[in-house]
């Protein structure tokens, strides 16, 4: 990937989340995280004229929007085409991110609206470039660093995998996410592990056939070793031997 994603460190700022989006007085561990959930915003994610002109750019606008939802980490691409990573909360502060996934994992965010299936997809939902890509990748690469240290074999789940409602976000983190994570050099590189049979609740679900897809699209090829005729002959040979000799 060659799009140069901005990244904006957020972590040492006051929290601007609302009461019932984070818990003030709960600390969560680094130690213990298991390893990331994913997330979708869910709508078009744009700036103001005068946020932009307040923070000096459209990516810094579009990065500080992140402060204002639970995800640890938010990434997303701006109207121009430049991708951002946004670090919103320290790995310590427990936010309502994803249900029975707010202790164990930290919450990443993507700012984009897509359908739960691709097959549903419609001219209203957000194409994906390589924007979305290269974000995607480094917000993973920055968890896997910043926030779980620099650990490998980390569990990537997704929402469906922690609801613990049954009216709850089955949807999320959509198809389109989940692709993008398992395209991701941190999946290829085995730092993150997809984990779609993850449930971390009775009414958590596992992902469909039209996620899992993915993992298997991401996979390396299966390399067959050169099969060595000789010895195969040699083998035969031996074998005719025995009979001959043995009946």
């Amino acid at each position: 990937m060659t799009e140069q994603v901005l990244v904006f460190d957020f972590r040492n700022e006051p929290c601007e989340l609302a009461p019932g989006q984070w818990a003030p007085l709960v600390t969560r561990s680094a130690e213990d995280q298991r390893g990331a959930c994913l997330h979708s915003w869910g709508v078009e994610v744009g700036t103001t004229i005068a946020n932009r002109r307040r923070f000096g750019s459209e990516a810094h606008a579009l990065a500080r929007r992140a402060l204002r939802v639970p995800y640890h980490i938010s990434w997303g691409v701006t109207r121009g085409g430049v991708p951002i990573v946004a670090l919103a909360h320290p790995v310590e502060r427990y936010t309502f991110h994803g249900d029975h996934a707010n202790r164990d994992f930290v919450g990443i965010g993507g700012m984009l609206y897509a359908p739960s299936y691709e097959r549903s997809r419609t001219t209203a939902h957000t194409p994906i470039t390589d924007a979305h890509r290269a974000a995607m990748d480094m917000a993973l690469q920055i968890a896997a660093v910043e926030y779980l240290g620099g650990r490998e074999g980390l569990d990537l789940i997704a929402h469906r995998n922690a609801c613990n409602q049954s009216s709850d976000h089955y949807g999320c983190c959509t198809e389109a996410i989940v692709a993008l994570a398992c395209g991701s050099s941190a999946v290829a590189s085995g730092v993150f592990t997809p984990r779609p049979d993850v449930c971390l609740h009775r009414l958590s679900r596992a992902w469909k056939p039209d996620w899992r897809r993915h993992i298997m699209a991401s996979a390396p090829p299966v390399t067959t070793p050169p099969v060595d005729e000789s010895a195969v002959a040699d083998a035969q040979m031996a074998i005719e031997d025995m009979v001959a000799r043995f009946g």
